[in-house]
């Protein structure tokens, strides 16, 4: 029987770092910075980007767990594979995660977890990977990671160490630099490994962005390095194309033919966007050069809640048996609401966007305790629109704003406080 697709999913990808997998950097980035590159401080300085934070003195979405399940095809059930908790600090900075799989036999050999350190801003400034020992009975050492940040909160360095059990001490793994322009957009990252021989450390891959005027990733090279002639060699492009809402609709996938020297297309993904920004389906294909026909590879749909929060994906894998798609991972992330009181033991900041939908303003109520205010206003594809200041009782236009759900960021001192706001013109119905 053919598989359906189900509207309104997401996904939960899995970044691998050198030899060991680091969860910090899956959950971390995805979606949020690179779908909405405006919003490059803000995210970095949240590295759990599935909480969704509103103003100060409501309660805000945080990720509790996720669930991610496999499809058996022989008796048509899903079985789960892993599991991750998420424990926080009560003014909302993650704290800890722990991993569990229940894809082996030995399910406590595949358990670990990862434990956080942010910083004043939130900034995660360290993270220790703890595996669970069957024999002991305890955590036991594995890898760990050490984020610097310059002062705009930007993180530019990421520093590995795996735990070497032989001598008790952690050991150089891997490094990841990056470099920003002077809007805050990523546009180089440069990962090297280190070398026990030489003692050194080693080039091994690099990445670089190229940025339009609005701050979209229009293209995206991946480097080797090539020790034998002690150069970067090219060896991926990728191309990305946009609507004229500024949602990413289609990426292409080019590999690098050295004897030839030219591009050889390989891939292409193909994107679907809500009413709200949000992306609903991931289409990607496989170039045959043989045909020169593009074949179908995976399909991933994406579902959110009413807050914006990704809740579940199902990712599909084409059965050329049936020529049509079948199920094969799908994932939930579970939310629950958190009134956070507290940042760094001072009391929250009161602030209160109003009204919500707005029409022709946007009312700004802040503590007369709060300080210097910013006020920023970001369209769903992150594309600024409007930076002021903002005061007690402060009353922003929004008269030239057609309807549409928007985001808010409240700048106050070293803090942020964001959310969404519906803007509605009179008589006129909001898309649900």
């Amino acid at each position: 029987m053919k598989n359906k697709s189900i509207s309104n999913w997401t996904i939960l990808p899995v970044r691998q770092s050198g030899i060991r997998l680091c969860l910090l950097s899956t959950i971390a980035c995805f979606i949020l910075s690179a779908a909405n590159p405006a919003f490059g401080q803000y995210y970095q300085n949240n590295d759990h980007t599935h909480k969704r934070l509103k103003s100060g003195h409501e309660l805000i979405q945080m990720l509790d767990s996720t669930v991610t399940e496999r499809y058996n095809e022989s008796t048509g059930q899903w079985a789960i594979r892993w599991k991750e908790e998420f424990t926080y600090s009560s003014d909302g900075k993650l704290l800890q995660m722990i991993y569990g799989s229940w894809m082996k036999a030995e399910e406590d050999k595949n358990k670990f977890k990862e434990e956080y350190t942010c910083n004043t801003d939130g900034n995660v400034t360290f993270a220790i990977c703890r595996l669970w020992d069957t024999i002991t009975g305890e955590w036991m050492n594995d890898h760990k990671h050490e984020n610097s940040f310059n002062e705009n909160g930007y993180r530019i360095k990421e520093t590995s160490y795996f735990w070497h059990g032989d001598d008790s001490l952690w050991a150089n793994d891997y490094i990841y630099e990056y470099e920003y322009d002077a809007n805050g957009y990523k546009i180089r990252e440069i990962y090297m490994v280190w070398n026990d021989t030489g003692n050194q450390w080693l080039n091994s891959s690099k990445y670089e962005y190229i940025k339009n005027e609005d701050g979209k990733n229009t293209r995206f090279i991946r480097y080797k390095w090539d020790s034998n002639v002690n150069q970067w060699m090219a060896s991926y492009n990728y191309e990305y194309t946009f609507d004229d809402k500024g949602n990413e609709i289609q990426s292409l996938i080019y590999n690098r033919d050295t004897t030839l020297s030219q591009w050889l297309i390989a891939a292409k993904h193909e994107y679907s966007w809500d009413a709200d920004g949000n992306k609903i389906q991931d289409l990607s294909f496989d170039w045959d050069t043989i045909t020169s026909q593009w074949i179908n590879r995976e399909k991933y749909d994406y579902a959110y809640d009413i807050y914006g929060n990704r809740i579940l994906y199902i990712m599909y894998r084409w059965n050329k048996d049936v020529s049509d798609w079948s199920y094969f991972d799908r994932g939930f992330n579970y939310y629950s609401s958190r009134n956070i009181t507290e940042i760094q033991g001072k009391e929250l900041t009161s602030i209160r966007v109003w009204p919500n939908p707005a029409d022709d303003y946007i009312r700004v109520d802040l503590n007369p305790m709060s300080g210097n205010a910013t006020f920023e206003l970001y369209d769903m594809q992150g594309r600024k629109l409007l930076s002021q200041g903002a005061d007690i009782n402060n009353r922003i236009s929004t008269s030239r704003l057609t309807s549409g759900i928007y985001l808010y960021r409240i700048s106050i001192n070293t803090h942020i406080f964001a959310g969404k706001i519906s803007i509605r013109r009179g008589g006129e119905r909001m898309t649900p």
